[in-house]
């Protein structure tokens, strides 16, 4: 009977100790769960573009005189950057002014009615405008024997030149015959006056008066041809020098040849339209002026318009200026340099603002939307986080990479990001708000049956009792879980110390 007391005491013992032990409290860290935010982010590398890239070219081509800029060097939409040579094209700019008078004083003519000395005028404008036609018609018969055949270049070369010092001699010697002619004029003129005043008095008699009026008249019409000769040798001149610089540029240079054969053909033309208006018009004065031959007139004035028009715009093109403010990134000619038409000239970048630029893959496409606000993280500056916005994403995939192209827009006024730098976009996919949100440590068996450790404890003190808890997972990212289901506001998670924890351990709290 004692023995069996002996042992029943043991026994309450060693359950007594038990117990003890069990009680002794686990110290752990714990978490009050509140409402927060969640996102869940990718990213994708990228590469930093201008805003505006355009590359700048000649609509007409020709010889570059001048290069206004270098790369580096910002510039003001409007600022002038390459001047091509304008010599030319300056002609054909006066050449296209007289014909337009012409026109114009053509059309006031058959309006009013031609007496003989317009006759004689719209006459000499007929011979001038034949000349001019012809001498148009050498010049592309020349270009294009010099384009076609290059064994006669040379010869052409030495006849030009040939031909211009005589058309020089030529013009030098009408030019001579009209001074002497003016001189003659002006002192006719002056006898004339002096004459007719005293004419007027009764001084001299009418035989008299008559004598100096038609030495008058004499001298007019010998000035008059003499202005038309020396204009007539001052074309034939003009037609020479052209001829000459064509056989001379043609030798040296086979695009400027084909653009010689070009602009012969358009002189041609417009050598061609003016003796058809001058034959018009010698037509209209010899047989007086129908209401037809006046709406003709007309339509003439208005095609000797549009013919100035187009030199002019031609003259305006010779001169290229920038189409947006921006920086000089490339400069692709040198002056002398033979630019065609359509040819870059010079690249200009405007990078106030720049894009990112990365492909994305049709997994993460489906989250995006343009105007969505994108992080980026801009390698050479990685302790800055910039924000943009999408402003593209393209509707078809890259062939090569099967990604799509998205464009993100970056402010970029001190221009410290610069194109070609690398950057990373972060992207959210998914993104939770008012929701429980927990560090990813708290949860256990994240990715197979997740559960937490909830602690209870009194105001009092900071020991308590674990419950395991199920909860349902929403968002997860690599540092936060969404709690959607399985916990509430204000309960205390485990989130150290739960590897060691069971259902209904006593724990201490030793930091919140």
């Amino acid at each position: 009977m004692g023995n069996k007391i002996w042992i029943l005491l043991l026994i309450i013992i060693l359950i007594s100790g038990v117990v003890t032990a069990n009680d002794q409290s686990i110290p752990v860290k714990v978490i009050e769960a509140v409402s927060g935010t969640i996102e869940v982010n990718k990213i994708v590398n990228g590469v930093i573009e201008p805003y505006k890239n355009i590359n700048v070219s000649s609509k007409t081509g020709g010889i570059v005189e001048e290069v206004r800029v270098q790369v580096g060097q910002y510039v003001r939409a409007g600022e002038i950057l390459v001047v091509f040579e304008q010599d030319q094209i300056k002609a054909q700019l006066k050449q296209a002014k007289a014909a337009l008078e012409l026109a114009r004083a053509n059309l006031a003519m058959v309006q009013k009615g031609a007496s003989e000395e317009e006759l004689q005028q719209v006459q000499a404008s007929y011979d001038q405008a034949l000349a001019s036609y012809e001498a148009a018609k050498r010049n592309l018969e020349v270009a294009q024997s010099m384009y076609e055949d290059r064994t006669v270049q040379k010869q052409q070369l030495v006849a030009a030149k040939t031909q211009l010092e005589v058309a020089e001699k030529q013009l030098e010697m009408a030019e001579e015959r009209f001074n002497q002619a003016k001189i003659a004029l002006d002192v006719a003129k002056t006898d004339y006056e002096r004459m007719t005043v005293l004419f007027e008095k009764r001084v001299i008699t009418q035989k008299q008066y008559e004598g100096v009026e038609s030495q008058y008249k004499n001298a007019q019409s010998a000035f008059n041809s003499a202005k038309l000769a020396k204009e007539q040798a001052l074309i034939s001149y003009e037609g020479a020098k052209e001829n000459y610089q064509l056989a001379k540029d043609i030798y040296e240079n086979r695009t400027t040849a084909q653009q010689q054969v070009d602009g012969a053909k358009t002189q041609l033309e417009i050598a061609k339209a003016n003796l058809k208006i001058a034959e018009a018009n010698l037509q209209k004065v010899i047989k007086g002026a129908s209401a037809e031959q006046i709406r003709a007139s007309q339509a003439s004035v208005k095609q000797a318009e549009a013919a100035l028009e187009l030199v002019r715009l031609q003259l305006e093109n010779s001169v290229i200026k920038s189409p947006i403010d921006g920086i000089i990134a490339q400069v692709n000619v040198d002056p002398g340099e033979m630019v065609g038409p359509g040819v870059s000239i010079l690249t200009i970048i405007n990078i106030d603002k720049v894009y990112v630029k990365a492909d994305v893959t049709a997994d993460v496409l489906k989250f995006l939307q343009v105007g969505d606000t994108v992080k980026v993280k801009v390698l050479v500056y990685p302790e800055d986080l910039i924000e943009g916005k999408i402003e593209l994403i393209s509707p078809m995939a890259d062939p090569r990479t099967q990604a799509y192209p998205v464009k993100v827009l970056l402010d970029n006024e001190s221009q410290q990001l610069k194109p070609g730098m690398f950057a990373d976009l972060i992207l959210t996919l998914e993104k939770s708000t008012d929701t429980i949100v927990l560090p990813v440590e708290a949860v256990l068996e994240l990715e197979d049956l997740p559960y937490i450790y909830v602690v209870k404890i009194s105001s009092e003190s900071q020991v308590g009792r674990t419950e395991k808890r199920m909860i349902k997972v929403g968002l997860v990212n690599d540092h936060k879980v969404e709690v959607i289901e399985g916990l509430q506001p204000g309960e205390k998670v485990v989130i150290m110390g739960q590897h060691r924890l069971q259902d209904g351990n006593l724990v201490e709290v030793i930091e919140k």
